[in-house]
């Protein structure tokens, strides 16, 4: 039985621009905290790289229509132009797990990993810091099954956020082609003005996630060592960046982990920054496909095959491939599938 979107979590996620009529709506994990700020600037008549924005600050300028007058949600969704970005579900749960459960978030922990924890060991009284993917998984298939679970729009089946069973996008651009996706969509809204501010779009991304990832540990830290020491935080948000394929196993933390109690953000960011570059005459996308393949390889077959259901929707409409050799079969790999 899967669990319907409520009408106002669906109006939450559109962000509607009434001076060049289009909508977008957002899906968490594939490209939403860069539209968010990108139409900021389009909003404020601004032309800018969104990624001057900072990650934190992208609902600043939120327009909040979940509370309109349906008549007016449902003439927006009727006369402008509507557009949406999509993953690799597979990717995109992956995705949210490292970013939300694995690296040192009290907040997500909180919401999701204690009650994941509940639910696979009978465990009431835990911080919810030390959920395995495998728990993870299994609670996202009991959560989309069970109405009274606590759910989160990371790891929500798009179709189930942005309704495109019942809505017609003009345009559906994936994470997996995305900055030609990005370009072309800015053409079609009329938006050129802002293609030469994203020429440098691959290194922007990446300088981006790096801000990100030390931001947010500074802004944990203190919370997180309710439940983890500053040492094992560091390691998790280290390791957060080799899964993700942007610093190599081969380069290793250039500081002792007694320095992470007191470490500044620009340091820490400075640090990501030189691993990165050390990092590139590694193959890294070979890595991040190791990574994705060993966490998959954990789950079952009969896991496997419950949670292909939970994304069968998005799996179709979306065309992707429900049972892609790099999770099934572990052999015939297409790289085009790992982003």
């Amino acid at each position: 039985m899967e669990i319907k979107t409520s009408e106002r979590m669906f109006r939450r996620q559109l962000q509607p621009n009434k001076a060049h009529k289009f909508l977008y709506c957002g899906i968490e994990k594939a490209g939403s905290t860069f539209w968010r700020r990108l139409l900021q600037y389009v909003q404020l008549g601004k032309v800018q790289t969104p990624y001057r924005i900072k990650p934190e600050l992208a609902n600043a300028y939120y327009v909040d229509i979940s509370k309109s007058n349906l008549l007016e949600v449902l003439g927006v969704l009727k006369s402008f132009t509507k557009f949406i970005f999509v993953r690799n579900p597979y990717t995109r749960l992956l995705s949210g797990f490292i970013d939300k459960i694995y690296s040192p978030n009290p907040y997500y922990w909180n919401k999701i990993g204690m009650h994941a924890i509940s639910l696979a060991r009978g465990i009431t009284n835990t911080c919810g810091h030390d959920v395995s993917f495998k728990e993870f998984v299994e609670y996202i298939i009991h959560s989309n099954n069970n109405p009274k679970s606590r759910r989160d729009v990371h790891f929500i089946p798009a179709h189930q956020l942005c309704l495109p069973c019942y809505i017609q996008y003009d345009f559906i651009g994936k994470i997996e082609s995305f900055e030609k996706d990005v370009l072309f969509i800015l053409e079609k809204l009329n938006l050129t003005q802002y293609l030469p501010v994203l020429r440098n779009f691959k290194n922007q991304s990446v300088f981006d996630a790096l801000y990100d990832v030390s931001h947010t540990f500074i802004e944990f830290r203190k919370e997180a060592s309710k439940c983890l020491s500053y040492e094992e935080s560091l390691i998790r948000t280290w390791r957060k960046l080799q899964l993700r394929g942007i610093i190599a196993d081969e380069i290793n933390l250039p500081f002792s982990y007694k320095e992470a109690e007191n470490i500044t953000e620009e340091k820490l960011l400075l640090t990501f920054i030189n691993a990165n570059k050390q990092s590139q005459k590694f193959d890294l996308r070979s890595q991040k496909l190791k990574y994705l393949i060993d966490a998959f390889s954990t789950l079952s077959l009969h896991t496997l095959d419950k949670l292909a259901d939970v994304f069968m929707i998005d799996f179709k409409i979306f065309d992707y491939n429900i049972y892609p050799a790099f999770i099934f079969q572990n052999k015939n790999i297409s790289s085009q599938d790992i982003v």
